[in-house]
């Protein structure tokens, strides 16, 4: 079992890093759903680095997939609010 400074530390940590994760720190360290994505579309999401083709074109769709999760969230998020 890996203890919790190997998951919060540099790479290991951003590897682990998913929208879930991101959603429970969030609320953890009290930020607003819209600071959450906020945080994970400018520092998180992309910082992994993938070195072969097949792990690039993952890495790829999955942030195509993430970013297109983040867009309808923050429109539900302002539906929500009253925007």
């Amino acid at each position: 079992m890996m203890s919790n400074r190997g998951l919060r530390s540099g790479k290991a940590y951003r590897r682990r890093l998913g929208v879930a994760k991101a959603f429970t720190m969030g609320a953890i360290l009290g930020q607003s759903n819209e600071q959450t994505v906020d945080y994970f579309e400018h520092e998180a999401l992309g910082k992994t680095v993938f070195r072969t083709p097949a792990g690039k074109q993952l890495a790829e769709e999955g942030r195509a997939y993430a970013l297109e999760f983040l867009k309808r969230l923050r429109r539900e998020l302002t539906y929500r609010d009253g925007g």
